[in-house]
Parts: structure tokens; sequence; C-alpha cells
């Protein structure tokens, strides 16, 4: 499922654009 995706965009909208560098 996409769920991961969909929570990467929530928490890249929270965090912004620095949420794929925190993505570890």
């Amino acid at each position: 499922e996409a769920d991961e995706s969909r929570l990467r965009e929530v928490c890249e909208k929270f965090l912004g654009p620095p949420a794929s560098m925190v993505d570890s």
C-alpha cells in the first residue's frame, strides 16, 4: 500500500523540504 507515501507527504508539509533529509 502507498500508506508510507501519504505519511511522507504529511511530514513534508509539516516539516517541509528538509523532511527528505530526515528520512533516516
